[in-house]
């Protein structure tokens, strides 16, 4: 609520009617008296609101913050497995990246195991890393992967109005690209099904093709969206690494 105009006017012109009294007798007016107290009962809600919607604000920008740096860690992980089996660009870049965005992350789900795993790509040579890549792709493989989901920004929709447009904007962006997400994910999860029932050999390619075909683009949402969060959240990990 933006009552900041409204009340400095008002204040104004208070200001311009207690200037005019008699400044010896001033707090001996009555007509003061009443000025001062309906100014105090007109700031009373809108300025209670005010604090209210502050107060509000704080707590959302901290639980949004973590939850959405939550879903970059997982987002970054999936990134990082489903390239290094199904996309096109698993090279050191990639992998150096994959660190920035996962480097600061200290939750719950903490996997050291996949940070070692980034740090021993990164030391291979050029040469063992193209071989590591083209055996993973000849590989049969396919994947599952469960679905992203932002309960609470999806909670708190109604609230965004409490911030500017463009963080809102961001937002809800990084929440139409999970949707469109979680839609290939569920696309590649049904051809896996499918997999497993078909017997005709051609059906079966079929279902095989399009299934990694989804995980392709499972695989450029979730780094896009990883970087989004970054953009949005950016860590103080991600930037020393980007100078090295």
């Amino acid at each position: 609520m933006n009552i900041g105009p409204s009340i400095g006017l008002f204040i104004q012109g208070v200001a311009h009617f207690v200037g005019s009294l008699d400044p010896n007798r001033i707090w001996e007016s009555r007509n003061t008296t009443v000025a001062i107290g309906w100014l105090l009962g007109f700031l009373s809600a809108p300025l209670m609101e005010w604090v209210k919607d502050r107060r509000r604000k704080r707590q959302l920008e901290v639980a949004i913050r973590r939850e959405l740096q939550e879903q970059q860690y997982q987002l970054a992980l999936v990134s990082f497995t489903a390239e290094m089996d199904f996309g096109d660009g698993f090279n050191r870049d990639f992998i150096l990246r994959t660190k920035q965005l996962i480097a600061g992350y200290r939750r719950a789900n903490l996997d050291p195991e996949m940070m070692g795993k980034v740090d021993h790509f990164l030391k291979m040579s050029d040469e063992d890393l193209a071989g590591f890549v083209a055996h993973s792709k000849a590989k049969d493989t396919g994947k599952v992967i469960p679905p992203f989901e932002s309960r609470y920004l999806d909670s708190v929709m109604s609230d965004l109005r409490l911030f500017s447009p463009d963080f809102q904007t961001k937002l809800l962006s990084i929440r139409a690209d999970l949707g469109k997400l979680n839609f290939h994910i569920q696309t590649a999860t049904d051809y896996e099904r499918l997999t497993f029932t078909l017997s005709d050999p051609g059906n079966h390619e079929k279902a095989v093709n399009n299934n990694r075909l989804g995980l392709r683009q499972v695989t450029r949402l979730t780094r896009r969206i990883a970087e989004k969060i970054d953009a949005l959240y950016p860590s103080k990990e991600s930037g020393s690494l980007a100078k090295r």
